[in-house]
């Protein structure tokens, strides 16, 4: 249900807000803001991109979260934490 109701916002957002209109549109206001408001720590401040140090330091903790449950003696209970579950 929750996967839905985000689908319907989306949807209603990028496809027929006044001020965002289409994904290209979004795409477009998010390089300006990055022009204007740049991200200390981000590659050239950029709000898209997949270089940034807090960017690192998530996916190390995730990667760590999701290899703790093989370190346990029940581990497939746990296991599917790392799905999202």
């Amino acid at each position: 249900m929750i996967l839905i109701i985000i689908m319907i916002f989306a949807l209603t957002a990028y496809a027929t807000n006044v001020n965002l209109g289409s994904p290209a549109k979004v795409y477009d206001l998010l390089v300006e803001a990055a022009k204007t408001h740049p991200v200390e720590g981000n590659e050239q401040g950029s709000y898209l991109t997949m270089r940034s140090k807090e960017g690192a330091i998530f996916f190390v903790i995730n990667i760590g979260e999701c290899l703790r449950p093989a370190s346990r003696p029940m581990p497939f209970p746990l296991a599917p934490q790392c799905a999202g579950y």
